[in-house]
């Protein structure tokens, strides 16, 4: 995933209505943050993806817990959740 310090694997598969995600990640904070935010959106509507939030992450102060690379880390990772809904959308 562009933008982690760490290396991020994420695999997705699904339809135009329900898409699903596995991934995993060399360092262990990275592994928690990815299952955290598949956890919010795993098996949802594609696009309700797309429009997703992810308000639970400034809610519960995530982002101001971690340092700028972690912070930019996990901007790419909400990125690119999105940007594979948005191939189910397409398709």
């Amino acid at each position: 995933i562009e933008g982690c310090q760490s290396r991020v694997w994420l695999k997705t598969s699904g339809n135009a209505s329900t898409i699903k995600f596995q991934a995993d990640a060399d360092a262990i904070i990275t592994k928690g943050i990815i299952a955290l935010l598949i956890r919010l959106v795993d098996n949802i509507d594609p696009k309700e993806l797309v429009e997703y939030n992810f308000g639970v992450v400034q809610a519960i102060g995530l982002q101001e817990h971690l340092s700028p690379t972690r912070s930019n880390g996990l901007i790419g990772m909400i990125k690119r959740l999105k940007n594979e809904a948005l191939k189910y959308c397409l398709s």
